[in-house]
C-alpha cells in the first residue's frame, strides 16, 4: 500500500562560525499502518565531503533512536504506543562542527466522529466557492476542517459526493493536494447526468481542504460535496468493525420495513441496533456503513439517509440520486440516531423501492483505524499490462465469473471499483473471499463458486457506474472478489484510497 506523506519541514542550524557551506536535511514522516510510520531523511552540505555522519530521531514519545548516516539516505519505522500526533526531530552532524535539525508532524491512523450531514460546497449556489461550474481540467477547493465543528486535527472526512448540470461526458478526483493531476477518479458522469459517490478523503494538512478535480477534457459540471463525518487521530473516536454484506432492507419483499415503495416525500425508519442477526451491537454504534440501492422509482429524485432523531427537520442534503424507471446503489455512512436507528427519506414527489445492504459500522469498541493513502490504481482491464511478455490487452471478465485480489495485513480496503464498457444489465458485487487462492487451480478470473446475494453496483449495458466499497479481505490469501454478475462481459477499473488497519 503506498503511504501518504503527511507532515515535513526543513531547517537548519550551523556551527558559531556561520560555515560558508551549511549542512541541510530534510524530515518526511508517512504513515504506515494505524500506530507505525516511516521516517525518510535528506542531508545535502555542499562542497563538504562527509566524515563521521551521526543521525539522531526524537520520535516525539519520549523515545530516540540514532544511526551513522549512510549514502545521504536512511529510512527508519517507529510503531507509536497510542494514536495522536506527535512531533519528529531529527539532528544529523558531520563530525565538522555542523549540525542541522529538522522537524516534521507524524500522525497515527484516525478514528471516527459522525458529523451532519451538512453542505460543505455546491457551485451552483456559491456555497463553499464562488457560484461557478468547474471548467475542465479544473480543481475546486473545500474548506473541510478548521471550523467551529470540524477540528483542524482532522485527517481525512467521509464525504458524499454529487455532479449535476454536466455538459458532456467525464471523471471527478477528490485529493489532498494540486501537484499533479490525479491518475485514479472517485465518480464518473455523462451529459445532464446527476450522479452522487462516497468518498473518504484525506485532508491537506498545510489548510485544511479538499481538492476536487475534473478530469474531463469537455465538460463543465456543477459540484456538489455534503459532509457525513470526520477522522482525527484519536484513541476516544470510533473505530471501525467489518460485517460480511447482509440485507437489511428489501422494500420490495418486505425485509426490515413493511412490504411497498417509499411513497413521495415519505420515508422509512431502519432498525440499526442488534440488526442482522445481531452481528451489529444492540448499544455503542455511531454510525453504520450500507450500500444503498433505489430501484422502480416512478420519477427522478434522491434519498436523503439520516440518524433518527425526533422533530429533525427535513432533509437538505442527499445520498443517492436516480432517474425514472433507474437502479442505482451508492454507498453510505449514516450516523445513528440515540434511538437505534436511521431514517431514509424519498426526496422524490414520487414513490421508490429501496434495498440496505450493511457493510460495517463504527463505534467505540471497534479496534481498526483509519490509514489513509496515495490514490492508486489497483487495476483497470482495459490495460491488463504483463511486463515479462511485454504487452498490455484488455481482458474483460466474462458473466458470472470473477476476479480476486490480495490485501493482506489489513482490516477492510477501502476501494472505488467502476463498471465500463458493460454489455448487457446486471451488477457487480465485491466481497470478501474465504477461499485459498489454490481453490480457483490457477485460473484467473474464475467462475463464480458462490453467487453472491449482495450488490455493489447496478448497471445497464453501456453504461459506465462506479462506487464505493470498503470490504474486509477474508481467508488464507486475504482475498478480495470482484463478481460480473450480468449475462454479459464488461471491463472493471479498482481504485485503492487505504485502508483500516487494527495494528
Amino acid at each position: 500500500m503506498a503511504a501518504a506523506v503527511l507532515g515535513s519541514s526543513m531547517s537548519y542550524a550551523s556551527a558559531a562560525s556561520s560555515p560558508a557551506n551549511p549542512l541541510v536535511t530534510t524530515l518526511k514522516v508517512a504513515t504506515t499502518s494505524a500506530y507505525s510510520v516511516r521516517a525518510t531523511f535528506d542531508a545535502y552540505e555542499y562542497g563538504v565531503t562527509f566524515v563521521d555522519q551521526i543521525l539522531t530521531i526524537d520520535w516525539g514519545d519520549g523515545t530516540q533512536g540514532s544511526s551513522t548516516y549512510v549514502n545521504q539516505l536512511l529510512g527508519s519505522e517507529h510503531t507509536y504506543p497510542a494514536l495522536g500526533t506527535y512531533t519528529a526531530t531529527a539532528t544529523i552532524s558531520d563530525g565538522q562542527g555542523q549540525t542541522a535539525v529538522t522537524t516534521a508532524l507524524a500522525v497515527t491512523g484516525a478514528r471516527y466522529t459522525a458529523y451532519g450531514p451538512a453542505r460543505l460546497l455546491d457551485t451552483r449556489k456559491g456555497i463553499g466557492a464562488p457560484a461557478a461550474k468547474v471548467s475542465p481540467h479544473g480543481t475546486v477547493a473545500v474548506r473541510a476542517t478548521g471550523t467551529p465543528a470540524i477540528p483542524a486535527s482532522a485527517t481525512a472526512v467521509a464525504v458524499n459526493l454529487t455532479v449535476t448540470d454536466a455538459s458532456d461526458s467525464g471523471s471527478i478526483a477528490a485529493t489532498n493536494t494540486t501537484v499533479s493531476a490525479p491518475t485514479t477518479s472517485d465518480l464518473n458522469y455523462t451529459a445532464g447526468q446527476t450522479v452522487a459517490n462516497m468518498a473518504i478523503v484525506p485532508v491537506d494538512p498545510s489548510n485544511g481542504e479538499v481538492y476536487l478535480y475534473n478530469g474531463s477534457s469537455t465538460a463543465s459540471v456543477d459540484l456538489v460535496v455534503d459532509i457525513d463525518g470526520y477522522f482525527t487521530p484519536d484513541a476516544a473516536k470510533s473505530g471501525y468493525t467489518p460485517l460480511s454484506p447482509s440485507r437489511l432492507l428489501d422494500t420490495r419483499k418486505g425485509v426490515g420495513a413493511v412490504r411497498g415503495q417509499i411513497p413521495g416525500h415519505g420515508a422509512v425508519t431502519l432498525t440499526i441496533s442488534a440488526a442482522d442477526g445481531g452481528l451489529l451491537p444492540q448499544s455503542g454504534i455511531s454510525a453504520v456503513e450500507l450500500n444503498l440501492t433505489a430501484t422502480n422509482p416512478a420519477g427522478g429524485g434522491w434519498i436523503a439517509a439520516v440518524p433518527d432523531t425526533p422533530s429533525a427537520p427535513t432533509p437538505t442534503t442527499s445520498n443517492l440520486n436516480y432517474n425514472r424507471g433507474q437502479t442505482i446503489a451508492n454507498a453510505v455512512i449514516v450516523p445513528v440516531g440515540a434511538d437505534g436507528r436511521i431514517r431514509l427519506y424519498n426526496g422524490s414527489s414520487t414513490a421508490v423501492d429501496l434495498i440496505a445492504d450493511v457493510e460495517g459500522y463504527l463505534s467505540a469498541a471497534g479496534l481498526s483505524s483509519l490509514v489513509t493513502a496515495t490514490p492508486s490504481r489497483v487495476y483497470d482491464s482495459r490495460d491488463a499490462c504483463f511486463p515479462q511478455e511485454g504487452f498490455c490487452t484488455s481482458i474483460p471478465l466474462p458473466a458470472r465469473y470473477l476476479q480476486w485480489f490480495n490485501f493482506a495485513g489489513i482490516t477492510a480496503a477501502l476501494l472505488n471499483v467502476t463498471a465500463t464498457q458493460t454489455t448487457s444489465s446486471g451488477y457487480l458485487s465485491v466481497t470478501p473471499d474465504q477461499n485459498a487462492q489454490r481453490t480457483y487451480g490457477g485460473e484467473n478470473p474464475v467462475p463464480d463458486v458462490t453467487t453472491p446475494t449482495t450488490s455493489t453496483l447496478n448497471f445497464t449495458a453501456g453504461q459506465t457506474v462506479p462506487n464505493f466499497a470498503i470490504v474486509p479481505p477474508a481467508g488464507p490469501d486475504a482475498m478480495v472478489d470482484v463478481h460480473n454478475e450480468s449475462g454479459g462481459d464488461i471491463a472493471f477499473v479498482v481504485d485503492s484510497f487505504g485502508a483500516f488497519m487494527a495494528k
